[in-house]
């Protein structure tokens, strides 16, 4: 098994991406940050365009992503799904975060640290945007954090 990391999901991984997002168990734990995310920046909703995988929100149109795939052999399947638009100008704003619970903090493949990895990665786009000194995340053990980018 391989964990792989993009920015760009072919829309033959639209139905798992949706299980992901809109079906995880994990929601519950998170549901009144998930509203709060929604209310003040849209629902994410996910469109089939040009063979790829486009995510936009009511409020701030499109939105970038950052998703992890599980490979093996030759089949793969998304296990993590980062939701981000910049906000402001030295702001980029983690919106949405997913992953497949047997890859959550309690789940049997967590050694893999699916939600940190891609957060380390969100931080390394980040250093390579001009302006941009801090991500925020809107849920998870902290609402509301603030990860500083440095150069």
């Amino acid at each position: 098994m391989r964990i792989s990391y993009t920015s760009r999901l072919s829309s033959a991984h639209l139905e798992g991406l949706q299980e992901l997002m809109f079906f995880n168990e994990h929601q519950q734990q998170f549901r009144s940050a998930i509203v709060a995310s929604i209310q003040q920046y849209g629902e994410p909703k996910l469109k089939s365009d040009a063979g790829y995988i486009r995510i936009h929100t009511d409020l701030l149109g499109q939105v970038q992503a950052l998703f992890a795939l599980e490979e093996e052999a030759d089949d793969a399947r998304p296990i993590g799904v980062a939701i981000y638009a910049r906000t402001a100008e030295d702001t980029l704003t983690l919106l949405h975060i997913g992953v497949a619970s047997d890859f959550a903090s309690d789940g049997p493949q967590a050694r893999h640290r699916v939600v940190m990895n891609m957060l380390r990665r969100l931080v390394h786009a980040g250093r390579q945007i001009k302006g941009v000194r801090k991500l925020v995340v809107l849920y998870g053990p902290e609402q509301n954090a603030e990860i500083r980018i440095r150069r």
